[in-house]
């Protein structure tokens, strides 16, 4: 029985192992498919927790508080901290020792015999013996520690806490970023709104106009010149006033991708009328420390060069010998043993001595690691302390520019109204009536504009400052 079995496992294995290389062998690349299937797509978003619908109006703090808990981006960030901290979990199990189990069955089809022979007379001294059965069973338990691989997994834990809060600086980073997205899409969204119905008004009166124009062209009823120079400042304002509706009409599908709303839906937004002005409560060197203090990509650099300073000492715990130690418990069913169960302990030291003579290299390098990083963050302070300054000059621009475009707004307003009246005294025409209106309406246009161009502004100062993120 035993030889018929003998006989049907080694083909078999030997099947496997010719199997297993074939396919091996077999493996080459892969591509994926050149573009994703909508289906695909649409199925892995039926996967995704769908956000709740807004049923209200929506304010800008709501909108942020919204993007913060909802927004895909976002989440990615949230997701690396937590897989960041996991893996540094993970690692400190690498502190504890090894315990390993094992167990086996070997089986032969001969009884495993040997003799033994004279080393001085070449004779056989001892008839053939076995002291091994033919069916045996062993099983082990055993603790091993390795002391170098113990000091390498303490740098490596310290390394992978830093990684966690580097994930986190990553994450303040995003949502400071998505903050200044999310203010420019509201405002331009919030214009729009505001704007649209008035702009569409006046762009049907506008080529109304156009259409008179031309007819008193064709008429003689003014001179020509001055008739084609009217037209030509009509279709100038038309055109400038689609511009601008089409650009802040981009906005909302901006505004819904950044707040995770579902694609075609559309709510209400709501602001104060009187759009108030933001303010710097801080002055250019008090936002300096505090860039200094917050930014997080300074933080980040700053565990950067922990991370390679522990990269120096693990390169310095390499050139030490390794240390095993180890204690088990071990059984055997060999009946030929006097004891077929067992306890064990070994200690063991071992030096790579090749290690003594790559290690000058592998200094160098890890001191050149921290000279870059060093130098690195040098260079970053001063560009963080550059943007300051430039951040700190646009916001002043920007709210010298919407001072402007309200003055000019203020001043539209009432030509139009003067223009209304002369009007309705028979002092003006319909014509000049239809310029004031489009007049108007790309004033207000630039306002609002202006607005959403000064609360980006103000957005990105915070950001400078490493402020504007929420955690």
């Amino acid at each position: 029985m035993t030889l018929i079995l003998h006989r049907l496992i080694i083909p078999f294995v030997l099947f496997l192992i010719i199997s297993m290389v074939t396919g091996c062998m077999a493996i080459g690349p892969q591509p994926i498919p050149k573009a994703f299937d909508f289906k695909v797509i649409k199925e892995q978003a039926k996967a995704v927790k769908i956000p709740p619908s807004v049923t209200g109006p929506l304010s800008l703090e709501e909108a942020m508080e919204r993007a913060m808990i909802f927004n895909l981006d976002h989440q990615v960030a949230k997701l690396n901290v937590a897989l960041a901290s996991l893996q540094y979990k993970a690692s400190r199990f690498d502190l504890l020792p090894e315990l390993t189990t094992a167990a086996g069955y070997t089986t032969r089809d001969k009884i495993y015999a040997s003799s033994s022979q004279s080393v001085l007379t070449h004779q056989e001294s001892l008839e053939p013996s076995t002291s091994l059965d033919k069916r045996t069973r062993t099983a082990d338990l055993t603790l091993s520690w390795n002391l170098l691989d113990f000091g390498m997994s303490y740098f490596q834990m310290h390394q992978q806490a830093d990684q966690v809060l580097i994930a986190k600086e990553r994450r303040r980073k995003a949502a400071q970023n998505l903050m200044i997205q999310l203010r420019q899409a509201f405002w331009n969204a919030y214009g729009a709104q505001r704007m649209t119905d008035s702009i569409n008004k006046a762009v049907i009166k506008a080529e109304n106009a156009l259409e008179v124009a031309g007819k008193s062209g064709r008429e003689r009823l003014r001179p020509l010149l001055e008739d084609l120079l009217y037209r030509k400042q009509l279709m100038v304002m038309i055109r400038e006033l689609e511009g601008l509706r089409d650009e802040m009409d981009r906005a909302w599908p901006i505004l819904a991708n950044l707040i995770n709303l579902p694609i075609g839906q559309r709510v209400e937004l709501i602001a104060q009328e009187n759009l108030p002005l933001p303010e710097l409560s801080l002055s250019l060197e008090q936002m300096e420390v505090q860039a200094l203090k917050n930014r997080p990509e300074l933080v980040e650099i700053g565990y950067q060069q922990r991370i390679n300073a522990l990269d120096t000492k693990k390169e310095l715990t390499r050139l030490l010998p390794q240390i095993d130690f180890s204690m088990g418990h071990h059984y055997d069913s060999n009946s030929y043993l006097v004891h077929n169960k067992w306890n064990q302990g070994a200690a063991q030291i071992s030096w790579n001595l090749l290690n003594l003579v790559s290690a000058p290299s592998k200094m160098k390098a890890a001191r050149a690691r921290e000279n870059v990083t060093r130098t690195a963050t040098l260079a970053l302070g001063m560009a963080v302390l550059s943007q300051v300054h430039v951040a700190n000059l646009d916001f002043a621009m920007q709210l010298n520019r919407f001072k402007r475009a309200q003055a000019l707004r203020l001043i539209d307003e009432e030509i139009h109204l003067q223009i209304k009246k002369e009007l309705t005294g028979k002092m003006g025409t319909w014509l000049d009536e239809t310029r004031s209106l489009v007049d108007l309406l790309m004033a207000r246009l630039y306002e609002y504009n202006a607005y959403a161009q000064l609360q980006t502004s103000h957005g990105q100062v915070e950001a400078t400052m490493g402020m504007g993120g929420i955690l």
